[in-house]
């Protein structure tokens, strides 16, 4: 494992560098690696050469050295640091870092906003079967693109809302009976308030984006009521925590077959992946505040797939687990500090009050 890790590093790099030797322009090359940045609802597939390859981090400094930049100034250097961070942080911002599993928006319909979101919109059925899982979807922070192919109306309900399917209460038959591929450019004010909220150290606004194509193609309507339902408490365990700080890092996640490995996380990000794996909420209350570093490895059992295959979670077969490795819930205690305690919880689950198929343009 380790071997392969390391001949796709060497080959991303020798690529990297010999790309720059026939003299292609550097910055343009850089922001073309950085343009690819997918949000795959699932695992990154080892296959997609030379783009989900090996760490991004690094390779990311790799290029930001000066060795390999020598002829941009800093005022690029510093642009391309900025794309740099977006690109590392975007697959794990959207949909993912915002989320809160045991609380759904409270209002009764998705507001559309003042300002326009879309410069061109195009939603068709997707080639991609039912009985696929391939799901993925891509924004493009620098040139205003949203792609997605294979996405379901209720998994684009719930990034928009940052729920679990749990919450979700509406026609499940309907809303999960045709994947779409959905091709859309944004309007340039609205790519330009995004730059501003990132210069500003803030998450860029992907529940407004998704909200406004949910409201205006999908014709959606919503509203949020308290129900009492399963779900999990994660607690510290009796012997304490096992958490290193990451307060200075950069908010990454790699999910894989039994593994979850994140910097820079909150314990949120970490309660939402345990929601999908568990098919119940998971509500955070550690108590601990702040972002986090940690490792997570598990053998997971056939309900934990089966779980991520109906979420949309599961993209690819991957490499099998260790079969002699602890459970989730031992993993989580052993390595984490941490435990999952059932109970009944009230949660806010999101009604669907009407929903139409668009019109395919």
């Amino acid at each position: 494992m380790w071997l392969g890790a390391r001949l796709v590093e060497e080959r991303e790099r020798a690529c990297d560098e010999e790309v720059v030797a026939f003299g292609s322009d550097r910055q343009v090359y850089a922001e073309s690696i950085l343009k690819v940045c997918e949000f795959c609802l699932g695992s990154p597939l080892p296959c997609v050469s030379g783009v989900t390859g090996a760490d991004l981090k690094k390779r990311m400094v790799h290029i930001m050295n000066d060795r390999i930049l020598h002829n941009l100034g800093l005022a690029r250097k510093l642009l391309l640091t900025v794309a740099a961070a977006l690109a590392i942080a975007l697959p794990v911002t959207f949909g993912l870092f915002n989320a809160t599993p045991s609380r759904a928006e409270e209002q009764t319909e998705t507001p559309t906003p003042s300002t326009p979101i879309y410069s061109s919109v195009s939603i068709k059925p997707s080639a991609i079967a039912n009985g696929d899982n391939r799901t993925k979807m891509m924004i493009s922070i620098m040139d205003g693109s949203f792609v997605a192919n294979g996405v379901t109306l209720e998994r684009l309900i719930q990034l928009a809302y940052h729920v679990q399917a749990a919450q979700i209460s509406g026609p499940h038959d309907f809303l999960n009976k045709t994947k779409f591929d959905i091709e859309a450019k944004l309007d340039p004010s609205f790519v330009a308030a995004m730059h501003q909220q990132v210069s500003n150290g803030k998450n860029f606004d992907d529940q407004t984006m998704l909200k406004s194509l949910l409201a205006n193609r999908f014709k959606l309507v919503t509203h949020s009521e308290a129900q009492t339902l399963p779900a999990y408490d994660l607690v510290i365990d009796e012997n304490g925590a096992k958490l290193q700080p990451s307060a200075n890092e950069p908010r990454m996640m790699h999910l894989g077959r039994g593994e979850l490995t994140a910097s820079g996380a909150p314990l949120e990000l970490l309660a939402a992946q345990l929601s999908a794996r568990l098919s119940h909420p998971v509500v955070d209350k550690t108590g601990l505040k702040g972002n986090y570093a940690f490792n997570l490895h598990w053998t997971p059992d056939p309900s934990e797939e089966e779980n991520l295959k109906q979420s949309g979670e599961l993209v690819a077969p991957e490499p099998a687990a260790d079969s002699n490795g602890p459970s989730l819930l031992t993993a989580l205690q052993e390595q984490l500090g941490l435990k999952l305690q059932p109970q009944a919880e009230p949660v806010q689950v999101l009604v669907i009050d009407h929903a139409e198929q668009p019109s395919e343009n």
